[in-house]
């Protein structure tokens, strides 16, 4: 709630960026529960993946807040980021489910 209130002082407060905060403060959720929870049956790929997805959400949120070299390195960073976080959230569900 307060970075929706510090993005409309900003002046880049739009439903589009509100809704992708609500996303990414998901995702961080996602991310520490599956560090720090009690669900000992979470895989290390899951939370690598979902802390890499993470990260490419925040990508993507900087990438729409700058411009120049930032913005560019963060367009990059996205996919750096996404194309491993759903390599290795996948892997870690076809172990789960794959007969030992």
């Amino acid at each position: 709630m307060v970075l929706i209130v510090l993005m409309g002082i900003a002046g880049n407060l739009t439903f589009a960026n509100a809704i992708g905060l609500i996303n990414i403060s998901l995702v961080l959720c996602n991310a520490v529960q599956a560090w720090i929870g009690r669900n000992a049956d979470v895989s290390l790929l899951f939370k690598i993946g979902i802390t890499l997805f993470f990260l490419c959400d925040a990508s993507i949120a900087v990438r729409t807040l700058t411009s120049g070299t930032v913005h560019v390195v963060m367009a990059f960073l996205v996919w750096a980021f996404y194309v491993p976080a759903q390599t290795l959230i996948t892997m870690s569900y076809v172990r789960s489910v794959r007969p030992d």
